[in-house]
C-alpha cells in the first residue's frame, strides 16, 4: 500500500476511518480512534515514499515511541490530548508548576508540566494553557538533571534556541524541539 501523505488526510477500510494524527522526520502515523486492537488501529508510512511499513501492533508501538522520541513535524490535536493523558499515566511528573520564564518561545509566563521518559533520557514540557510541546534530552546524571528541571531557573541564554543548551553539576539539558500545535 502507497499513499501521497501530503494530500492524504483520512481513509477508510472495512474497520473504519483512519486519521493522520502525527508525522515524524521518518514515518507519518494514521490512527483509527475508535478502535481499540492494537494490531489494527495504527498504520504507519515511509514519509520519503509513501510506501507502508506497518498496520499491527509495530505500528502501534513504533507510534507511542515516536512521540517520546523522534522529531515531531506534526501533530493532530486530539493526539495532543491523548499525549497529556499517556505522559500523566506512565511517565513520572517532575514538575506541575516549571516556570519557563527563560523558555525558548519567548513568551510571558507560562507554567508547565514537565514529564521524564527515563528509556529515551527525555523530558517533555507541557503547556497549561497553550499547545505547546517543548522537548529536552538528557547528557549525563539523571538525577540531577530532575533538580535542576524541578528549580527550572535557567539564566542568561540568550542564544538561539536550537543553540541553547543548560550544564548543571555534570548532567546537561539540550533543548531538542518545540511545537506549536495548529
Amino acid at each position: 500500500m502507497k499513499l501521497d501523505l501530503e494530500l492524504i488526510k483520512s481513509f477508510k477500510t472495512s474497520i473504519g476511518t483512519y486519521k493522520k494524527v502525527l508525522v515524524t522526520t521518518h514515518h507519518t502515523y494514521y490512527v483509527n480512534e475508535k478502535e481499540c486492537d492494537e494490531n489494527g488501529n495504527t498504520f504507519m508510512f515511509k514519509n520519503d515514499d509513501g510506501m507502508l511499513v506497518s498496520s499491527n501492533h509495530f505500528a502501534s508501538s513504533n507510534f507511542s515511541d515516536s512521540i517520546m522520541g523522534s522529531e515531531i513535524e506534526f501533530m493532530s490535536k486530539n493526539c495532543y490530548k491523548n499525549l497529556k493523558l499517556m505522559l500523566e499515566n506512565d511517565y513520572e511528573l517532575i514538575s506541575d508548576c516549571a516556570n519557563l520564564s527563560d523558555d525558548p518561545l519567548n513568551r510571558d509566563e507560562e507554567s508547565f508540566n514537565v514529564y521524564l521518559c527515563h528509556d529515551e533520557m527525555n523530558f517533555i514540557a507541557i503547556g497549561h494553557e497553550d499547545d505547546y510541546i517543548i522537548r529536552y534530552k538528557v547528557k549525563g546524571d539523571i538525577d540531577k538533571a530532575k533538580e535542576l528541571i524541578k528549580e527550572w531557573s535557567f539564566k542568561n541564554y540568550q542564544d538561539e534556541p536550537q543553540n541553547r543548551d543548560v550544564f548543571f553539576e555534570g548532567s546537561q539539558i539540550e533543548l531538542l524541539q518545540v511545537l506549536k500545535l495548529k
